[in-house]
């Protein structure tokens, strides 16, 4: 009976240890916030934006599935996303004495979703306590390159000016993500940095709004070439000699599989080729 109840207060006192504001571990649906301490509300270490100091708890929420996978190459951002019954709201995530605001939600016709940024510590212990993995991410296609090129060396003032990325991969094929930035005035998977004569061009600013995108195969056998006009980017109106700083961003993925499925979020890689183009305008 003694060991029982030593049994019973270890467990009590480590509860205690964990818990935030009278809250134990787990993930929270939150209401009102306010700017201090607030019976039924506890303090938020992290949030993504907005004021306020501390949030009112209204419900534990039990998760149907949760995922946690890197958001960036080096491992140093984690996105967690849980899914769980209506009804649907902000989440607060209490994890060894730390709270986390979420950073999003949604729902479905049958479910809600709730979403979080975690730093790679707090992805870790929140992976052991929903029992997931924590989806690291690992380098593909190391040995896809690319080459940036103009059609000419040399136009004249008027004259249409693309710039062409050509990217091959002479090691296991990859997928590579085509689309995703350009409803807008350009395409800005690119970007550039134009010098005329050797001074820096302004860079006219844009802005995109997504836009479709697509997973085109990338191997020994399979280049791909994308084009762009350069003149979204800089004045090109002037004579002079352009040397021009080029840039493609995409993302890598595995030849086979479902990009982005549940178990294969960490199956990405964020890849950005550079390269310089020179040519004349007369």
């Amino acid at each position: 009976m003694r060991h029982r109840i030593l049994a019973f207060l270890v467990l009590a006192l480590g509860a205690v240890a964990h818990a935030q504001g009278g809250f134990v571990d787990g993930l929270y649906q939150t209401g009102r916030w306010h700017d201090g301490p607030t019976p039924g509300a506890v303090g938020v270490d992290v949030r993504a934006s907005g004021g306020g100091t501390h949030v009112t708890v209204e419900r534990r929420l039990t998760p149907s599935k949760v995922l946690i996978y890197a958001r960036d190459n080096a491992n140093t951002r984690f996105a967690f996303d849980a899914r769980h019954e209506p009804p649907c709201g902000p989440g607060l995530l209490i994890l060894g004495g730390r709270s986390i605001a979420g950073s999003s939600y949604g729902s479905d016709s049958q479910s809600c979703s709730t979403h979080l940024e975690l730093d790679a510590a707090d992805a870790a212990r929140a992976a052991t306590f929903f029992g997931t993995a924590r989806q690291d991410r690992r380098p593909i296609g190391e040995t896809a390159r690319a080459r940036f090129a103009t059609d000419r060396t040399v136009y004249a003032v008027g004259d249409p000016i693309e710039v062409r990325v050509d990217l091959e991969n002479p090691g296991a094929p990859v997928r590579f993500r085509r689309g995703g930035r350009q409803r807008g005035p350009r395409d800005d998977q690119f970007d550039f940095e134009v010098r005329r004569d050797g001074v820096l061009l302004p860079k006219i600013e844009a802005w995109n709004f997504g836009g479709m995108s697509t997973f085109r195969p990338l191997g020994p056998d399979a280049p791909f070439t994308v084009r762009t006009p350069l003149a979204p980017w800089a004045d090109l109106a002037s004579p002079g000699r352009y040397e021009v700083r080029c840039r493609y961003e995409t993302e890598l993925v595995p030849a086979d599989g479902e990009p982005y499925a549940d178990d294969a979020r960490g199956r990405v890689w964020d890849r950005a080729f550079e390269g310089v183009v020179r040519f004349e305008i007369r």
